[in-house]
């Protein structure tokens, strides 16, 4: 029997009953969460793709919302067919499609072809969210792509994102839970009620913070495995994901064949460029110069020599394997200005180009011997490499977002060897590395070379000396004065006057100074090893470690690398961290961090309004007297409260209403398993009898009615007390009159 002044209504209650619009939010949020995982992580660079799926997938939730009291398929299908359609139609009128579909990017990849489907299978759900049920299957399509994308990359907007579907998720099934309630009777929900915000609010907080903690425990063993599993394809970075979504602000990283030195303040950027792979760490080279000019260095050996690409031959590799054909090789020509005559070692780099820069020459630890690229970086648009007699690669065109396999011999040298090594040279080193021509210091700077080695026996201790006298003299700033060369050679205003600069002067110095005492040696640029990662054992290389060192020549071992600024005193100045609460830090860190976090944190703020609205106001208003469509007066209302008062108490006691009984039927069931009788059983009956005639009876009851049925509601219990006690005392008295 319906309560008194309501509508039965099915469609409140139940397991597939219609979802509120808050769950539509929350699925729609889930759904953005998930493509944006899937764009970022698994680097689907097409931008329509994305935009398109979270448009189609805001249309589905606006359609399936509108049409959820009204559930029928035609609904789903005419629109998801229209959108179709429409989408056909814009993507022709704008020139072409393919992006928006299905992008470029993930052409022959399995994991990006399967986060395509999953993205496009949440699309058709979309149109199809007839009910909590099928809202609350969404989540299932998004925690596959969260789980295929929590392998391979292990940056913060992926906690940002994950922390966000499973506050959605959880807020789903809480809300699912609490829509299930309101189907039950009055008795029934009036007796949940009582917990329904507490426990929601402890079953977010509790499955949010669990799932926090577990991911953090799982997530560098999920790392791992995929790194392991995938060599280098497991690398994307958060600075990589953020310069992706800025395509225009991509670094251009190549070397060209003049460098000008002394040219003022540098900044340094976070943004990574490459992540290498490699047993250990060096100087990743790109170009040497031998030819100083006062200002700076050119190279005077042009790239002139074709050295590919063609098809790879050999063994396969640990990325490659040729006989699949995936792969080219760019081989390095052997000269005299780039052999290794004595002992050397093979070092194998796997390097992965990150979308933030744009390579037109390759790096390797020296001395590079064969470069293995990538068919996909190659084909389609032709390219071709060419190289210097010192080993340079220079490309003609740019490459972005890809890998490519270096195989380097490595000179292996002591001190001591360097030390017994012939001061003797080929004639090509001689001519092209030893002379210097500049209009003035040089009569100086051979002064102080002589100066600073007058104690030293060999090569290497000269050499030796004159970095030590650089590194203790002269101060790293990268925030230093630039020096003109209108006012003379830059060497020698940065070794007498300034003393200070950035690893370009620190370079030319050395070889300069090297030069005026016949040393052989020149200036080569590429960049740093960068920093170690332990857990995924690659070196994530900057735009920050782009670097200018000092190599000498060794007869009988090659060149040799020495870097003036490795014991330098740094001095740049750096702005000091106020800590987040300091001047707005906090609200500068959040939006540094893109618009994600400002996005989740509004979207977090909104949900709890809705729970505090719908669990606290709209609730009091309810025990304020709303019963469905009518309004129960307070002496009602408190008549009922005190039966649902005495039902919580009976439940603890293992004597809950069953859903089934009418109150008539609980109360024959409970004098008969409580064998109450007399006056108990008769207030019991009585208090029955009044809730039953005031819900079903249209009575209004009276502020007596209230206070009678307070007492009888505690009376009855403690009739209830005294049986338990009688119970007990009863067994105790038989044994004591037996004995």
């Amino acid at each position: 029997m319906p309560e008194r002044g309501t509508t039965p209504d099915v469609r409140q209650g139940g397991a597939d009953g219609p979802a509120t619009p808050a769950m539509y939010v929350a699925g729609f949020g889930i759904v953005v969460c998930a493509v944006t995982t899937a764009v970022l992580g698994l680097e689907l660079t097409d931008p329509l793709f994305g935009v398109t799926i979270i448009g189609m997938a805001g249309l589905g939730f606006s359609v399936s919302l509108a049409a959820r009291h009204r559930p029928s398929a035609g609904w789903a299908l005419a629109a998801l067919v229209g959108s179709i359609l429409g989408l056909f139609a814009l993507g022709t009128s704008s020139g072409g499609f393919a992006g928006q579909l299905f992008p470029a990017s993930s052409s022959g990849d399995v994991h990006r072809d399967l986060g395509v489907f999953l993205c496009w299978l949440m699309v058709l759900l979309s149109f199809a969210q007839l009910s909590r049920g099928w809202l609350l299957f969404m989540c299932v399509p998004a925690a596959a792509i969260m789980g295929l994308v929590g392998t391979v990359y292990a940056e913060p907007a992926f906690l940002w994102l994950f922390l966000i579907f499973v506050f959605l998720g959880t807020f789903m099934v809480v809300n699912d839970q609490y829509a299930r309630t309101r189907g039950e009777p009055t008795a029934a929900r009036a007796a949940k009620d009582g917990v329904s915000i507490i426990g929601q609010l402890y079953v977010v907080a509790v499955c949010s913070a669990s799932a926090v903690i577990v991911g953090r425990i799982i997530a560098q063993p999920m790392q791992s495995v995929g790194s392991a599993l995938v060599p280098m394809a497991a690398v994307a970075g958060a600075e990589a994901a953020r310069d992706q979504r800025r395509q225009s602000a991509r670094v251009s990283v190549s070397e060209s064949s003049e460098l000008l030195i002394g040219n003022g303040p540098t900044t340094e950027s976070d943004t990574v460029l490459m992540r290498i792979r490699a047993e250990h760490g060096g100087y990743w080279r790109g170009a040497t110069f031998d030819w100083y000019m006062g200002s700076g260095w050119r190279s005077t050996l042009r790239p002139n020599i074709s050295a590919g690409p063609r098809p790879s031959r050999g063994f396969p590799s640990a990325m490659f394997d040729p006989r699949m054909r995936d792969s080219v090789d760019v081989v390095v020509p052997r000269t005299e200005l780039n052999d290794t005559p004595g002992r050397t070692h093979t070092l194998r780099q796997y390097v992965r180009l990150e979308g933030t820069g744009r390579f037109t020459d390759l790096y390797g630890a020296a001395e590079a011997r064969q470069y293995r690229l990538m068919d996909s970086a190659v084909f389609g648009v032709p390219l071709s490499a060419y190289a210097d007699e010192a080993g340079r690669i220079a490309l003609n065109r740019p490459i972005a977002s890809t890998y490519y396999e270096v195989e380097s011999d490595i000179v292996e040298w002591s001190p001591d060897e360097l030390r017994a090594a012939s001061e003797e040279m080929p004639e090509a080193i001689r001519d092209l590395y030893v002379p210097i021509v500049i209009s003035g210091g040089l009569d100086r700077l051979r002064a102080l070379a002589q100066e600073v080695t007058r104690n030293a026996s060999n090569r290497y201790d000269r050499v030796e000396a004159l970095r030590q006298y650089l590194s203790s003299t002269c101060l790293y700033n990268l925030q230093a004065e630039a020096i003109s060369a209108d006012a003379g050679d830059v060497v020698s205003r940065f070794v007498f006057e300034t003393k200070e600069g950035e690893c370009k002067l620190f370079a030319s110095a050395l070889a300069v100074l090297c030069r005026t005492i016949c040393i052989p040696a020149r200036v080569a640029s590429g960049f740093l090893s960068g920093e170690f990662d332990p857990d995924y054992q690659y070196y994530v290389v900057r735009e920050r470690d782009k670097h200018l060192w000092t190599e000498v020549y060794f007869a009988g071992h090659g060149w040799v690398p020495f870097d003036a600024t490795t014991d330098a005193r740094d001095v740049t100045p750096r702005e000091e961290d106020g800590g987040l609460l300091d001047q707005g830090g906090w609200l500068r860190s959040l939006l540094s961090r893109g618009w994600l976090p400002p996005l989740a944190i509004a979207l977090g703020l909104l949900l709890f309004a809705y729970v505090v609205i719908v669990e606290l106001v709209m609730k009091r208003l309810r025990w304020r007297g709303r019963s469905g469509p009518s309004t129960l007066d307070a002496s009602t209302l408190r008549v009922l409260q005190s039966y649902a008062w005495l039902s919580r108490k009976l439940r603890k006691r293992g004597l809950a209403r069953k859903p089934h009984e009418t109150p008539a039927e609980y109360e024959r069931r409970l004098i008969n398993a409580t064998g109450i009788a007399g006056e108990a059983a008769t207030e019991l009956r009585t208090l029955t009898e009044m809730v039953m005639d005031i819900r079903y009876g249209m009575r209004t009851a009276t502020i007596t009615d209230a206070a009678e049925a307070r007492r009888l509601a505690t009376a009855v219990l403690s009739a209830l007390r005294v049986a338990d006690r009688a119970a007990h005392v009863r067994p105790a008295a038989a044994m004591g009159a037996g004995a």
